[in-house]
């Protein structure tokens, strides 16, 4: 029996699982974990407070909070994840965000002014909203509504976001608008993000057509209820999104899925069944595979083939990533609704704060919170600062409350708080990324039986992770005859 060995149990390595044994192939599926759960960024807490119920807040008995760790939802546009969904058989289980009188908001210079509305990716698709904003000055608008004049760049080689986004739109609106939310996604310096590797479509949008909008889109409702049939954009659970973590280990029948097991190296063997590897782990035996899927980060991926392949691990050490911080915190606010109406906000990059945006959890999400408290979530750290992860816990959360109280207004003392910190967690898709990955590919041609998946490569996303896991599967599957 031919054996596959998965190295990593995120999300990309569980969907790579799930997906080996959809395809039936005649082979055992051992999937290794160094931590001693499964998920990897994907971690949902439900955290119970003692104090007694808000007086005349209503609500059930549940005194509990949801609380994220990682990502908060995930994007419904990129099919990879819903397509899972309906093939565990929850899909009728997503949820959107509650509706609500606003929708986000920008935070600069000590102020908070709507998003405009009708964004898709970065491209304002409803230039009237971004013309009655308050955040751009006359000569930003001006520069903004002169995008279908500016002509399309003519070379083929790597922009980044900051120059291609300048180009087309301006600075100050690209500063204000496209900035926090680009630099958002990637908690990134938009300065050297490839717009190649990031936003493709838009550089193919200005070659074929000349500008990024087709004029004035119809002006979008906040809070509009999708079509029928039709998700809406960002998508969870109402348990949180462990719910797809559980429901894939939970869904695995043959795969075995060894935890507290961490891969050190893999090692190139020959016998009788032709070319093989060995996975050295710090157990106290080596796993012998056939085929070897890497779900791991590239730095870890780096050290896991440092014997096998120099040119691998070259490549895969020019890839760098950002360290962030999440900050939970929870608070009496039986008025929260009316305080916190809406989704919550991004920062710009030029205020120079420590948190890239915040999420107003409870008003954003159903179930969140018990009655008569809200929860918001804080993000921190953006690529080439470690700031975030050389603050305690207690300041983290301290400067969370007075940016809250700053942008908002409220003075929050929390009952309940959680930092959760993630050292190295998003690559960066950085001016050259395209070709790093090219060359890769062009290395896991080279080493045969050693493939890669995940985030690192083409899409930091979980639909983007599961899409890798099923294509590699589908590389083994063909190359193991499968």
């Amino acid at each position: 029996m031919r054996r596959i060995v998965i190295i990593g149990g995120g999300i990309t390595g569980l969907a790579a699982a799930w997906y080996a044994e959809r395809q039936n192939l005649p082979c055992d599926v051992v999937l290794v974990e160094r931590d001693s759960r499964v998920g990897g960024k994907i971690r949902t807490e439900r955290a119970a407070i003692d104090s007694p119920p808000v007086p005349g807040a209503g609500g059930g008995n549940d005194r509990s909070f949801v609380l994220e760790a990682g990502a908060e939802s995930m994007l419904s546009r990129k099919t990879a994840a819903i397509v899972l969904c309906r093939e565990l058989g929850i899909e009728e289980r997503l949820i959107g965000a509650t509706l609500r009188r606003h929708g986000s908001f920008v935070f600069h210079s000590g102020r908070l002014y709507p998003l405009p509305s009708g964004f898709t990716g970065l491209v304002p698709g409803n230039p009237q909203a971004v013309l009655e904003s308050d955040l751009l000055s006359p000569a930003g608008k001006a520069r903004f509504c002169d995008e279908p004049n500016i002509p399309p760049h003519d070379t083929n080689s790597d922009e980044s976001i900051a120059a291609f986004m300048k180009r087309r739109y301006g600075e100050e609106a690209f500063e204000l608008l496209i900035d926090p939310l680009a630099g958002g996604i990637f908690a990134g310096n938009t300065a050297l993000l490839s717009m190649d590797a990031t936003f493709p479509n838009l550089r193919e949008r200005e070659r074929i057509h000349g500008s990024l909008g087709a004029g004035p889109a119809a002006p979008s409702q906040p809070g509009a209820p999708p079509a029928a049939g039709v998700l809406p954009p960002f998508v969870t659970f109402p348990d949180g999104m462990s719910t797809l973590v559980e429901q894939i280990r939970a869904g695995l029948r043959r795969s075995e899925v060894r935890m507290r097991l961490g891969a050190l190296s893999i090692e190139r063997m020959k016998d009788s069944a032709g070319l093989r590897y060995r996975v050295e782990t710090d157990g106290q035996t080596g796993i012998d595979a056939d085929a070897v899927l890497l779900a791991t980060p590239a730095f870890e991926s780096e050290t896991l083939l440092s014997r096998l392949s120099p040119t691998a691990t070259r490549i895969l050490a020019g890839i760098p990533y950002a360290s962030t911080a999440i900050v939970h915190i929870a608070f009496r606010s039986p008025a929260a609704d009316e305080t916190l109406d809406g989704h919550g906000y991004v920062v710009p990059s030029i205020d120079h704060g420590l948190f890239t945006a915040a999420t107003w959890t409870s008003s954003k999400w159903p179930g969140r919170a018990p009655a008569g408290y809200a929860l918001v979530r804080f993000y921190a750290g953006r690529f080439g600062s470690v700031g975030p992860l050389e603050l305690t816990d207690d300041e983290l959360v301290a400067r969370a409350c007075e940016e809250l109280e700053r942008a908002t207004g409220v003075v929050a003392t929390p009952e309940l708080s959680r930092v959760y910190r993630w050292d190295r967690a998003i690559p960066q898709y950085n001016l050259g990324h395209l070709d790093r990955v090219s060359l890769l590919r062009a290395c896991e041609r080279q080493i045969p039986g050693i493939y890669f998946a995940g985030a690192a490569f083409d899409g930091v996303g979980i639909p983007d992770c599961i899409g890798s896991a099923r294509e590699a599967v589908g590389k083994i599957s063909h190359n193991l005859g499968g």
